[in-house]
């Protein structure tokens, strides 16, 4: 089953408490975990939270599941694809869990992140690249489009490692434990969340490019490099500088002066 959906079963107890005592469930918490596998989790989650809500792909172990947590008053399974599911109708805000499997860690952690269902913080075991591609500084090789994307929604650190031999089958690389948590603003607008996500596209097509030959490149029919060049300078970037290097506050306030100037019409 683990190589059919791409996950790896986590199954050393002391891992499993240490990243409940990351996560602090509380009494009043409703907690959704994406993927419950055979529970491994879940069973250290569920007797601590107030509501608990566990979205399994896998029929069978949606009916393992349901035959090991049957007597849990609080718990909410759902056999479906969290891609695809609307989530509950309780007008709480949630706190999101799960084992990610790897090849949909990026599409779920951005359903999540950009996503319209209320929701507090989450705690997601993802593969290491990902962990610090997500939580990536300005500087670092490792930040894209998608650090900025997610950055622009929540906080982001790692709060550690696992080594694959604590998982079966064991991956061949290390895994590593995310915080996300949600900002109270957001630093852009929703209606302009799209839009955004393409600019950001736009400034990381060639990573090894500057941000202004990427704009040029992009946006050339409409200003002259000159005129991106001075956009960039008038905003402190500078101008021989990649994305990758640009902060978060002025990446967004050159795609507010972008919008500004009528480019996305």
């Amino acid at each position: 089953m683990g190589a059919k959906y791409g996950q790896h079963f986590l199954r050393s107890t002391r891992k499993l408490l240490w990243i409940t005592a990351q996560i602090n469930p509380r009494a009043n918490d409703s907690i959704i975990e994406i993927g419950c596998g055979h529970g491994e989790l879940t069973g250290f989650l569920v007797k601590r939270c107030g509501t608990f809500w566990g979205v399994e792909l896998d029929a069978r172990l949606f009916n393992i599941l349901k035959e090991k947590f049957f007597s849990a008053p609080n718990m909410h399974l759902v056999n479906a694809d969290f891609l695809g599911w609307n989530g509950p109708d309780t007008g709480k805000e949630f706190r999101f869990v799960g084992n990610l499997p790897y090849y949909q860690a990026t599409v779920i952690i951005d359903r999540v992140v950009s996503d319209e269902l209320s929701w507090q913080d989450a705690h997601f075991l993802v593969q290491k690249e990902v962990a610090e591609r997500i939580c990536a500084p300005p500087g670092r090789r490792q930040r894209g489009w998608f650090s900025i994307w997610v950055q622009t929604f929540a906080s982001a650190e790692i709060l550690g490692f696992i080594a694959p031999r604590f998982f079966f089958p064991p991956p061949k690389v290390d895994s590593a434990l995310v915080r996300l948590t949600r900002l109270a603003r957001p630093s852009i607008d929703k209606t302009d969340k799209e839009t955004f996500r393409g600019f950001l596209h736009s400034c990381f097509a060639q990573k090894r490019k500057t941000l202004l030959n990427n704009l040029e490149h992009n946006f050339g029919e409409q200003f002259s490099k000159a005129e991106t060049k001075e956009l960039i300078t008038n905003l402190s970037i500078d101008g021989m500088a990649r994305a990758e290097a640009v902060e978060l506050k002025p990446m967004v306030e050159l795609f507010y002066k972008f919008v500004e100037l009528g480019v996305f019409s």
